[in-house]
């Protein structure tokens, strides 16, 4: 049973508890600047990213203890860590997301807990049609590279015919929905998952730095966002794995 309102059912794999609380320490050093949901959500989608799956549990167990006290708190930021999974899929492959989802499948809550406070995804936005879906991302996209997105568009386009129709109907379906994430949390996690994988896929991060900007994050959350990915991957870094 975990704290009378969340249980396990499951024993955890065995982990390195120093790293664990190496990783739960780096919210004190950005508290003044990043909000305890966002930090949380960053360093989900670099555990993801990164396919470090054993942590996920734990780490956001004792996130629970540190920073979400109530229930609904609770249930909230699993939903939230939860689409932040869904989301990066775009940029870490469902794979990756897949094994991160099924970690967090074992928590079973408290029935007592008030759902209706609880937000979820908008399910009905699956049913578009596409044609709509490709708009919305279209919108999005816009919005996060701003006056380069049309540059953009058409570095893509040259280099497969249905990579931009591809790209947008995705931003549309998977990331356009902001009903669990806000497009700051949202260009966040993009920005983490992309960041940690290193090489030219670290570069497609910068685009999402300034996207981050271009919809409404301060340089501070950017800056304090960057810098709290860097110290995630030293955290981190006795178990990513090796290729």
């Amino acid at each position: 049973m975990y704290a009378g309102e969340i249980f396990v059912n499951f024993e955890m794999e065995q982990i390195d508890y120093k790293i664990l609380n190496n990783l739960n320490n780096l919210p004190l050093q950005f508290e003044n600047k990043l909000s305890a949901e966002k930090i949380s959500l960053i360093v989900n989608a670099v555990l993801c990213s990164l396919n470090i799956t054993n942590l996920i549990l734990p780490f956001n167990l004792k996130t629970f203890e540190l920073n979400f006290k109530s229930v609904d708190e609770k249930r909230i930021i699993i939903e939230k860590v939860k689409e932040t999974f869904y989301k990066i899929s775009c940029v870490v492959g469902f794979p990756k997301s897949i094994n991160a989802l099924e970690q967090l499948k074992v928590l079973i809550f408290d029935f007592e807990s008030n759902i209706e406070n609880v937000k979820i995804r908008n399910r009905t936005r699956v049913q578009q049609v596409q044609e709509n879906i490709t708009s919305s991302g279209l919108d999005l996209f816009k919005t996060v590279y701003g006056k380069n997105s049309t540059a953009v568009l058409k570095k893509l386009q040259a280099s497969h015919v249905d990579l931009v129709e591809t790209i947008l109907y995705n931003y549309g379906l998977i990331l356009s929905d902001m009903s669990m994430l806000s497009v700051i949390e949202t260009e966040f996690v993009l920005i983490a998952a992309l960041k940690v994988q290193g090489g030219m896929i670290e570069k497609q991060a910068f685009s999402h730095i300034l996207g981050a900007v271009n919809v409404g994050a301060s340089k501070v959350e950017v800056d304090s966002a960057v810098e709290l990915i860097e110290k995630i991957k030293i955290c981190l870094m006795p178990v990513i794995p090796s290729i």
